[in-house]
């Protein structure tokens, strides 16, 4: 029974619904987030009892197996469950949309993180109160569970609302993506593999080119199978955007799909290159398919065809989507439901045609249009050609005799204001970038940075200050540059530093 003064009561209906998993020893911690959910209008499940004999076992199989999402509440007392890995084992084999939110800092058996690999996840020990809460409602495929949560309703709590993602209308100039107004900032980082890596994507109009197979499983009902326009949902049956790279994976190996190379871009986000096997699009071979994925997971996915199809192409889009949003010379474009942006490149006659969907992301870092290894002179002419370009406000030598350059402005790095960024040169070469992520909590952003990069090293030995090193891309540069990320606990928020390990090393023998 739930405890005293508590309203919560299981689900019992036929709507899409939460299960949720948890150990009976936290049952009044994850009873009273329970209780929240269900007061912003979340449908949920979970078992009141302690010890289910067989028949209770039966029932509480059912429920799992009917639920539309799944969220496990992890903590040392879950993983001594035999009951609870049951159900968290279940839920991945019946491949429902799943949520793991960690109560403390537990470490997943190598059995049990294997087989459910990096799942959408949010650890709660690490964000206050209300913030946790920000994060589970936005959580990635919630919204189906909440009562009457179709687009346009008004019986959704206000609260809840606010944490929804805004409709690309609501979103103002400037703050889609991670720099929606600016194509030709935000296309340079995207790149085929590397060996045949043959810069597809870096050329201003090169964001564009990120998810097509995803649409099947994006939208189940928006069609027949002869509608579909992209891979058969089969191929890559429950794809969707937020999902981490394991569990993409996975589904990209069962649709013949394999891994070809990983490589993180100059906005610090995991990009995966796919061997797409024999896979087709519209009646054509694909010749190439990757994704990319941000703190927040999955949010573009792209594929080029064996050969050009040009207007057959177009034709096939316009016919499903109607007339592109915003056409021109270079690439069309449609916006679709949820936020998603499709994109269509043109390219000369011996590439194939590339096609994208995409969703507005934010990233933690941004190296802007600046680049390793500029001279002060280039980093300020690159900055001042930006239409929402910073200011150079000063220069100062410090006493370990190197250049620094302080820009001041405003921009967004994950719904972070940064105010300023300095710069550091060595024999007039950019090797190092840093900015304060103002008010930011550094657990959360220790977290987010852990899901993408792995554990990072405790630089102070207190855990007030990690780094991560990463080989990342930089435009117009075919080799990968090794890149050490730091983030550290300051009065102000976060500071955040990027340097480049190679070029610093050479220009000071250090």
């Amino acid at each position: 029974m739930a405890p005293e003064g508590s309203n919560t009561q299981p689900y019992d209906g036929r709507d899409p619904y939460i299960f949720i998993s948890y150990a009976h020893r936290n049952r009044d911690e994850v009873l009273e987030i329970i209780g929240r959910m269900q007061a912003e209008g979340c449908r949920v499940w979970y078992n009141e009892g302690i010890d289910p004999g067989a028949e209770e076992a039966e029932h509480i199989a059912e429920q799992l197996a009917d639920c539309g999402y799944f969220i496990a509440f992890l903590s040392p007392e879950y993983l001594e469950s035999a009951d609870c890995l049951d159900e968290l084992i279940f839920a991945r084999d019946k491949e429902k949309n799943r949520l793991l939110v960690y109560l403390s800092n537990v470490v997943l058996p190598d059995g049990i993180s294997m087989r459910i690999n990096r799942l959408q996840a949010i650890h709660k020990y690490a964000y206050g109160q209300e913030e946790f809460y920000e994060r589970l409602f936005q959580a990635k495929g919630l919204r189906s569970c909440i009562v009457s949560s179709v687009p346009g309703t008004e019986c959704v709590s206000p609260h809840i609302s606010a944490f929804l993602p805004e409709s690309e209308e609501t979103i103002p100039d400037g703050q889609r993506g991670h720099n929606a107004g600016d194509e030709a900032s935000s296309a340079t980082h995207f790149r085929t593999a590397p060996g045949k890596r043959r810069k597809l994507l870096l050329v201003p109009i090169a964001v564009c080119i990120l998810l097509a197979v995803l649409i099947p499983s994006l939208f189940p009902n928006s069609g027949t199978d002869e509608e579909a326009l992209f891979l058969d949902p089969a191929d890559l049956n429950g794809l969707s955007f937020g999902m981490p790279p394991g569990e993409v994976r996975e589904i990209m190996a069962v649709s013949g799909a394999t891994e070809a190379d990983t490589e993180y871009t100059c906005y610090g986000t995991l990009w995966v290159q796919y061997d797409p096997g024999t896979m087709k699009f519209n009646g054509s071979d694909v010749d190439a398919m990757s994704a990319e994925f941000g703190p927040d997971g999955l949010y573009a996915f792209h594929y080029r065809l064996a050969a050009c199809q040009g207007n057959e192409t177009i034709q096939t889009l316009k016919n499903k989507y109607g007339k592109p949003i915003r056409p021109c010379i270079y690439y069309d474009e449609w916006d679709l439901e949820g936020n998603i942006t499709l994109k269509y490149i043109y390219e000369e006659e011996e590439e194939g045609d590339n096609i994208w969907f995409i969703i507005p992301y934010e990233s933690y870092f941004d190296m802007r249009d600046f680049t390793w290894g500029m001279s002060p002179a280039e980093a300020q002419k690159a900055e001042s050609n930006r239409s929402d370009s910073l200011t150079l406000t000063k220069t100062e030598t410090y006493s370990d005799g190197y250049p620094h350059q302080y820009y001041e402005g405003e921009w967004k790095l994950h719904g972070n204001t940064v105010n300023q960024a300095a710069l550091l040169y060595i024999s007039d070469r950019l090797v190092a970038i840093s900015y304060i992520l103002p008010g930011a909590s550094f657990d959360s952003v220790a977290a987010d940075l852990t899901a993408l990069y792995g554990e990072g090293t405790d630089m102070n030995k207190d855990g007030s200050a990690f780094a991560w090193q990463i080989m990342m891309t930089q435009p117009d540069v075919p080799d990968e540059i090794r890149i050490v990320l730091g983030a550290s606990r300051t009065e102000d928020g976060v500071l955040m530093r990027l340097l480049d390990v190679d070029r610093y090393s050479a220009l000071t023998g250090k």
